[in-house]
């Protein structure tokens, strides 16, 4: 099995005090699950992202009229960026 390990530098106090508050025993752990929620919801937080400047741009929803009228047709990104846009309004 590979080991894999890293050095924090310059510029990585943030990452310092962070994994400082791990106990020493859950880091691997820790590291672990930090890339595979990035892997998983990375794609998630940039359509997300998108949407909050979007909506702080005036740019608008970038869902089409239609399907803003049909809540039925709706897929979960457009109720979300919907939500996104009560609570900023």
């Amino acid at each position: 099995m590979p080991t894999y390990a890293f050095r924090t530098g310059k510029g990585d106090e943030d990452i310092d005090e962070i994994l400082s508050r791990v106990p020493i025993s859950a880091r691997s752990w820790f590291l672990k699950e930090a890339v595979r929620f990035r892997v998983e919801m990375g794609d998630e937080l940039k359509k997300l992202n998108q949407n909050i400047e979007s909506l702080l741009g005036g740019g608008g929803l970038a869902v089409p009229e239609t399907r803003q009228e049909t809540n039925n047709d709706m897929d979960m990104d457009d109720m979300l960026a919907l939500g996104i846009g009560d609570l900023l309004s």
